[in-house]
């Protein structure tokens, strides 16, 4: 049976964002925990670290697993330069945007620094300031678009060809940055939206 290397890389890109939500949960519950705690004169519950390095982990191999099935889809598509010289852009854009998000999504202000230093010493200073931009135009595309986003991810739903069909003609909104569809899926029991690429990693939570 032939793999559909984007279809498993996605797959597993998903449950990786399964995980950023059990954290976003549970760092507000953290939280409310404290308040609690303090308001009662109680020690402060000692446990919430533990849970979440632990799911930290388990994203961080989902997501290795997405970029090891993304690079087996780019070797079988030849989507890039045969010289290999794209293709090695490509590489550094996307594990620089994915480390991104994953730090954007923490609030993690000294991490989104060290990234933007490492870059400046990987590429051209030309490069960091196109990535910088093409987020903010993904951003914005995200904020003014997220409604045909929304109709056109739930079309290809209907259709049953759920994510493996997002770089298909269906989907009209591109990402800036690679090009890839840009998709919108519902956070749980809320009306705000994770906006993402089908091809990078680039992403932005809108509510409508």
């Amino acid at each position: 049976m032939k793999i559909n290397y984007l279809a498993e890389s996605m797959r597993y890109e998903r449950a990786s964002s399964e995980c950023s939500n059990i954290l976003l949960k549970l760092v507000k519950q953290r939280i409310k925990d404290e308040d609690n705690a303090r308001k009662n004169g109680e020690t402060l519950p000692d446990y919430y670290d533990i849970v979440i390095d632990e799911i930290k982990k388990v994203r961080s191999k989902l997501n290795s697993i997405a970029a090891d099935y993304y690079k087996a889809h780019d070797m079988h598509t030849q989507d890039f330069d045969e010289d290999g010289c794209q293709n090695l852009f490509t590489a550094i854009v996307k594990s620089w945007a994915e480390d991104c998000e994953e730090s954007l999504c923490n609030g993690d202000t000294k991490e989104i620094e060290r990234l933007r230093k490492e870059a400046k010493n990987l590429v051209d200073d030309s490069v960091v300031d196109r990535i910088e931009r093409k987020h903010k135009e993904f951003v914005k595309l995200a904020r003014d678009r997220i409604v045909e986003i929304i109709e056109d991810t739930a079309k290809v739903k209907t259709n049953r060809q759920l994510y493996g069909d997002m770089d298909g003609k269906r989907m009209r909104t591109r990402c800036p940055l690679c090009g890839g569809a840009m998709y919108a899926k519902q956070y749980k029991n809320s009306d705000l939206y994770l906006v993402k690429c089908s091809r990078c990693h680039l992403s932005e939570a809108v509510k409508p």
